[in-house]
């Protein structure tokens, strides 16, 4: 009744099981209200409101509706709703036209479309494995690999502070 083949077969249903969990889909929709420290893994969706800390290892999207006031670590971050507090993003974030982000942030790769309301502290490195562009004292350096720049939005010269209060038009690089 019990035989080896049974056995066997047991741990390998368990491994798929798990590794299925790995790469999941968070969703957090509207109407929903969560307080704490959020981790998720792989992407992860919010609709509703979030108060307290948010870690996310892999694509974090912020919808319309949602409003964040969250200390964020994520590998990348796409903002469409409103957020508050300091996001610490890996790659890239990009702020849709219909997000206000009340954020400090410390990201290699900035993105900001014509719309978007941005007012914070921007901190941007190159990311250490790859040769990506990045700025310095308010204007953009290029990866001598491609002409394309990866900041869409840059504080003029004249700004000496490193505060950004703007709505962004809309900008397009030869």
């Amino acid at each position: 009744m019990f035989g080896n083949d049974k056995n066997q077969s047991f741990p390998s249903r368990r491994a798929s099981s798990s590794s299925s969990r790995d790469g999941g889909v968070t969703i957090l929709t509207a109407g929903c209200h969560f307080s704490g420290k959020l981790y998720c893994k792989g992407a992860t969706r919010i609709g509703g409101t979030i108060d307290g800390e948010i870690i996310a290892e892999g694509l974090l999207i912020v919808e319309e509706d949602a409003v964040i006031n969250a200390q964020v670590k994520a590998e990348e971050v796409v903002v469409h709703g409103r957020v508050e507090g300091h996001l610490t993003v890996q790659k890239k974030i990009e702020m849709c036209a219909t997000a206000d982000v009340q954020a400090d942030i410390a990201t290699p790769n900035l993105v900001v479309q014509e719309g978007a309301l941005y007012n914070g502290r921007t901190s941007m490195k190159r990311a250490a494995a790859s040769g990506e562009a990045g700025t310095r004292d308010g204007k953009i350096v290029r990866d001598l690999n491609s002409s394309q720049p990866n900041v869409a939005a840059l504080v003029s010269d004249s700004d000496q502070s490193n505060n950004i209060a703007a709505r962004v038009p809309d900008i397009s690089f030869a």
